[in-house]
């Protein structure tokens, strides 16, 4: 199996506003987009506790993306992007699998989880959480999931 991962923007790191980042559909990459997260925002000195949360949070979407949309599908590929202002990072995730309608999603009940014994469910529960906002959306045929950290 070949890795098409790479780093799209990565020179000069520290000058960059803009970071990005492709890899295909297989869960093994994941460990790959959270070193590309944990490099970039350490270059943009994020502290550790928010840092952790970001890739947290966009570890979550990437595994929704890799896993349910894409089927873990090693002929289709995912985009991280990361875009910094000096009061938040934006981050975008695009893949071209099937479309999650957010408007539709309904937190689980915490509860009722704990008593069917039921795992998983509370990803998107928890990105909510982190994040200051969430947004996805469909573009092209493009899935787009846009998501916003306030920093400093």
């Amino acid at each position: 199996m070949r890795n098409l991962s790479k780093s799209l923007t990565n020179y000069p790191p520290s000058k960059c506003n803009f970071f990005g980042y492709n890899t295909l559909c297989a869960k093994e990459n994941l460990a790959q987009i959270r070193d590309f997260l944990k490099s970039n925002l350490s270059i943009k000195h994020v502290e550790d506790p928010t840092q952790n949360q970001i890739i947290l949070a966009v570890d979550e979407i990437c595994s929704n993306s890799i896993i349910h949309a894409n089927q873990e599908n090693n002929n289709k590929c995912i985009d991280i992007y990361l875009k910094y202002t000096e009061s938040q990072i934006l981050i975008e995730i695009i893949d071209k699998g099937s479309f999650f309608d957010f408007s539709t999603y309904h937190e689980p009940n915490l509860q009722t989880l704990i008593e069917q014994k039921q795992k998983g469910s509370m990803g998107l529960m928890l990105v909510k959480k982190i994040m200051d906002t969430i947004e996805f959306s469909r573009i092209n045929n493009k899935n787009i999931c846009r998501m916003i950290k306030k920093i400093n």
